[in-house]
């Protein structure tokens, strides 16, 4: 397969993406209906947290990507200059999530390495007989000697993601940015090889019964422009390759797109062994690649080869289902409403008062924002929180069957326990002052989520302030 191949290739996976973009992107309004994101003029944007769970909360993804930079096969020969050469990658790939911040991620890729090595002079020999003349030695000279090789392998990867959000969200688009990092192993299987060679192989014989070196009989001995033998450089077999990759995640409704840099290196499937000079005639000397060739009787060319890749990939992922861990807000009664006005036509006050109870629950589900703050083991509510609070408070009493949850946060300085125990403590003394205010206690759930949901990195003392806080939402 031709370089030529390998781009229209990469252009036809490319064109496939394009048209799968093309037929996703009017699902926007079907994603946000299926994880209850609305366009309504009045609800305001769901929060930080609430996008992340939605975003992340889709079990399946398919999607394609293509990459490119150095894409080599390694090795050191025992003479000449070898260089790195250029190639790519272009592949389907299946994620499937395991919880928030862990997916695997399979499929199939197609990826094309290339190599070169320079060879200015070099000479070796080796005894043998001729039935005439008796015992000689056949001495070769590789003059200005040049070698590409080139590999084309199916490669199965097998990797794990790590991603974290690390970035501010853009909520009127409901997407959001996530730093990712991928480890894992690919299976490689050679599908195609070759190489080319440029140059000129001058032989000669040193006979010892004679004490001369012939030089010039036509078609044993001269000077002769190398040629090509038409055959695979590899033989069947497996390659096995790591592979690490990182870079940033755009997490959008109708698909992720994802850009980053990429490293493969491993083992190449095995390499024959065979003499480098094949055959002599007037015409030329045909001879092998340096690759898995003897210039003498158990001497290699080269040592073992490894490919080597690494370069900038750029992929793009489509959803297949997205189904939000934290549904949309609102009564049993009201969810019956909706689903009875597709069939009669709602009235004013129907729609009025579904609108005033989307209204509320966004209002109590607000974040406290910046009135309360805590230092690692604080527990006491500050006078803004208070009067955050009574606003919530007031809306609880309008609103008698609507029943809530109060989350405690911490950072992530003290241990797992300590912080579950000031997470609760948070969470309870929340409580004990809605109670107090008149709010019936079966109405209230308080449960510490200690370090385990974090707004920031916890990499210093403000992002650690940010992630100590309390989260009220409304229990369904």
């Amino acid at each position: 397969m031709s370089i030529s191949k390998v781009a229209i290739f990469t252009l036809g996976l490319l064109a496939i993406g394009g048209r799968l973009l093309a037929q996703t992107s009017a699902g926007e309004n079907r994603w946000q209906s299926a994880v209850g994101v609305r366009n309504d003029a009045d609800t305001p944007p769901p929060s930080k947290e609430e996008i992340i769970k939605i975003t992340m909360s889709t079990r399946h993804e398919y999607g394609l990507y293509v990459g490119g930079g150095v894409s080599t096969l390694l090795y050191k020969p025992v003479a000449g200059d070898p260089s790195l050469g250029p190639g790519g990658l272009a592949g389907l790939n299946y994620k499937y999530h395991l919880n928030e911040h862990f997916s695997v991620i399979g499929g199939a890729e197609f990826a094309f390495y290339s190599s070169r090595v320079s060879i200015g002079n070099f000479l070796f020999a080796y005894s043998t007989e001729d039935e005439m003349e008796g015992k000689y030695e056949f001495i070769s000279q590789l003059v200005s000697y040049q070698e590409s090789q080139h590999l084309g392998m199916l490669q199965i990867p097998i990797m794990v993601q790590m991603q974290y959000p690390r970035y501010r969200l853009n909520y009127r688009r409901n997407n959001a940015k996530f730093a990712y990092f991928n480890f894992g192993g690919k299976i490689g299987i050679p599908l195609f090889s070759g190489y080319s060679s440029s140059g000129t192989l001058k032989t000669s014989g040193y006979f010892e019964l004679e004490n001369y070196e012939y030089t010039d009989i036509p078609g044993v001995f001269g000077s002769y422009p190398t040629k090509n033998v038409r055959e695979p450089l590899f033989v069947a077999g497996l390659s096995m390759l790591l592979s690490v990759e990182c870079g940033i995640l755009w997490i959008r409704s109708t698909g992720n797109i994802y850009a980053g840099v990429y490293m493969d290196y491993g083992i190449s499937p095995s390499l024959p062994s065979k003499p480098f000079v094949r055959e002599q005639s007037e015409a030329g000397m045909i001879t092998g690649s340096v690759l898995g060739s003897q210039y003498v009787s158990g001497q290699s060319f080269t040592d073992d080869v490894a490919p080597l890749a690494f370069g900038l990939k750029v992929g793009w992922r489509f959803i297949v289902k997205a189904v939000s861990k934290q549904q949309p807000v609102m009564p049993t009664s009201l969810y019956r409403q909706q689903a009875a006005s597709q069939k009669a036509p709602q009235s004013k006050e129907d729609i009025d008062e579904q609108r005033r109870y989307r209204m509320a629950v966004s209002k109590v589900q607000q974040s406290l924002g910046g009135n309360q703050y805590f230092t690692e083991l604080e527990t006491d509510l500050s006078k803004a929180t208070e009067k955050k609070l009574d606003e919530k408070i007031e809306i609880l009493k309008e609103f008698p069957t609507m029943n809530i949850i109060i989350e405690g946060h911490t950072c992530n300085i003290l241990s797992h326990k300590a912080n579950v125990e000031v997470g609760q403590r948070r969470a309870d003394i929340v409580k004990s002052y809605m109670v107090e205010k008149g709010i019936a206690e079966r109405r209230i759930k308080t449960v510490s989520k200690a370090e385990a949901e974090p707004i920031e990195l916890n990499n210093n003392e403000k992002d650690r302030k940010v992630n100590r806080r309390i989260k009220i939402i409304v229990d369904q």
